[in-house]
């Protein structure tokens, strides 16, 4: 669940494809985790389908509270992100609630196809992907 309301205006939602860049065991790389870690070190309170999944329950209703909580979201962009609907729906609630959201340039080509209008912050990093 995402952490306590004192803690939410530094929630970060992190949200990607799980079999792009969640964990190794799910088909991913990791990236979720790592970029996890070390926001939380920083004392940022993060939440990620990742963590919904590591602490059991319903991981949907979970991240969709997490959305809906967090003051930054940010998106890891793959070639799939586009491709399910949970995805778009979590991107398009965010940008409806008026969230920064940074997308993060993690594979393929950018924008992922079919998301193009949901991107309005350049993205990170700005000359090449994080996974070439």
């Amino acid at each position: 669940m995402p952490p306590p309301a004192p803690q939410r205006e530094k929630l970060v939602y992190i949200s990607g494809r799980l079999t792009d860049c969640g964990p190794t065991n799910l088909g991913g790389d990791g990236s979720i985790g790592v970029i996890q870690a070390a926001l939380e070190r920083r004392g940022y309170a993060c939440f990620s389908q990742e963590s919904a999944l590591a602490q059991g329950g319903n991981t949907q209703a979970s991240t969709e509270s997490a959305a809906t909580a967090c003051s930054c979201m940010l998106v890891l962009c793959t070639a799939d992100l586009g491709k399910t609907k949970r995805n778009i729906a979590e991107l398009e609630k965010a940008q409806a609630d008026g969230k920064v959201i940074i997308p993060i340039w993690h594979s393929a080509d950018y924008p992922p196809e079919g998301m193009g209008q949901l991107f309005k912050e350049p993205k990170l990093p700005a000359s090449k992907p994080l996974v070439s």
